[in-house]
């Protein structure tokens, strides 16, 4: 019995055209969050795909779930969220955002400086059931309510604040 070894040019032309769609599976993770409200000082994002350039945030502009924001001195931003929740964020403060369709959860990972959020699964016709905030080792979730968390890396630690 003879084997022989045969390439198969199918297999080689399968590779190459999914080489040629990783560009497009790349972007298929952004995410329309809300709307950016309000824009004070110089806030910028740096999206997560090639190439990486950070551009300036603005009023009106899409929130989006591909990349990282970061406010500066003495700015800040406020933005409607997809489902009517609010969110507004203080200066200093560096953040990215997920959506995770499979829980309705909006999932924020706060790096540095604090974030408030106005939110309630009730109101919103549950579009979003709750909002997860994780920072640093410690997360937090709710599914209602006014509430702020603050991050501050040199003193590593994490503080929650609610309101009524």
């Amino acid at each position: 019995m003879v084997r022989t070894k045969t390439h198969a040019p199918i297999a080689k032309s399968c590779l190459i055209g999914l080489a040629l769609m990783l560009p497009l599976f790349s972007q298929a993770g952004t995410f329309n969050l809300g709307t950016i409200t309000q824009a004070e000082g110089e806030i910028t994002f740096l999206n997560f795909a090639p190439p990486h350039q950070v551009k300036q945030v603005k009023v009106q502009e899409i929130l989006q779930t591909d990349g990282s924001y970061l406010t500066q001195d003495n700015s800040f931003m406020t933005v409607e969220l997809f489902d009517g929740s609010w969110l507004r964020v203080s200066p200093k403060s560096k953040f990215t955002l997920e959506y995770l369709p499979s829980s309705k959860t909006i999932l924020v990972h706060l790096f540095s400086g604090s974030a408030k959020f106005l939110f309630s699964a009730h109101l919103n016709n549950n579009e979003v059931q709750k909002i997860m905030v994780k920072s640093a080792d410690t997360v937090f979730e709710s599914v209602d309510g006014k509430f702020s968390v603050v991050r501050s890396p040199l003193a590593d630690t994490n503080s929650l604040f609610v309101e009524k």
